[in-house]
């Protein structure tokens, strides 16, 4: 089921309890290979130089606020 992503990995650790130490649980678990987790790049050093892949390009967020942010209220 963990694999499936049916559960994540805090609730395969407590199904497996019964059979094996939580550490050898989470070993298990995180061998397994599971196909939606998105893997991020590592942030990167301002002294050193990459080439320029899709995989690291930047990425601009807007935030728009539905709320007055100068209200105190």
């Amino acid at each position: 089921m963990y694999a499936d992503v049916k559960i994540n990995m805090w609730e395969a650790t407590v199904a497996l309890s019964d059979y094996m130490s939580e550490d050898e649980a989470i070993d298990l678990l995180k061998s397994l290979r599971r196909d939606n987790v998105v893997k991020f790049p590592e942030p990167r050093s301002e002294d050193q130089e990459y080439e320029d892949d899709e995989s690291c390009s930047k990425a601009v967020f807007t935030f728009t606020a539905e709320v007055d942010l100068d209200d105190p209220a």
